[in-house]
């Protein structure tokens, strides 16, 4: 499976590197050029037991890429992995700013990326957000907005990071199962 992952931070770079272990090409894409070329370096932009290893067999595989440009992650992806940060408000919310952006990025990058030849793109959310957030910000933002995308609708899905974990890069597997992605076709 093609998988983009957008942000690089911790669970972005946790989960991407869990990711190609298994064999999926994963391409993270990131505004921080710092973080992308620590990636396509074969180095690790953040600290984890373990996570070095994953990242270097990645990188030299082939399975692991890195870049600042969505619609190169976009190519030919099978599904988006929103990793980006969810600050807390400084009045209480949280602010979704970072989690629109890369929806402005998705949005736009699918109408000129090479759809994966099944011609449905899953999109993810893998950051903490509040409830509703699939239904109000992402299908908006994604189903409605995005040229073509808009005649399909149904539950976005996402999968909050767990903050107990005895391994993250252990259970990026497990996790990243919980729930299937509603598929979303650029050919609707």
């Amino acid at each position: 499976m093609r998988i983009a992952i957008f942000g690089l931070g911790y669970v972005g770079t946790v989960t991407a590197a869990g990711l190609a272990s298994q064999g999926h090409q994963v391409c993270g894409v990131d505004v921080d050029a710092l973080k992308v070329e620590h990636i396509r370096s074969g180095r690790s932009p953040v600290v984890e037991p373990g996570i070095e290893e994953l990242i270097a067999t990645a990188v030299e595989s082939g399975d692991l890429t890195a870049t600042t440009d969505p619609v190169a992650a976009l190519e030919r992806a099978d599904v988006s992995l929103l990793c980006v940060g969810t600050p807390s408000k400084s009045q209480g919310g949280t602010d979704l700013t970072y989690l629109r952006r890369a929806l402005d990025d998705i949005r736009q990058g699918l109408e000129v990326a090479t759809p994966p030849a099944s011609g449905f793109h899953a999109v993810v959310v893998r950051s903490t957000v509040p409830p509703g957030t699939g239904d109000e910000v992402v299908q908006y933002d994604v189903l409605r907005r995005a040229a073509g995308l808009g005649r399909r609708h149904g539950n976005v899905p996402r999968i909050p990071p767990r903050r107990a974990r005895a391994s993250p890069t252990s259970s990026t597997r497990r996790s990243l199962c919980s729930a299937p992605p509603i598929r979303v076709s650029p050919t609707c």
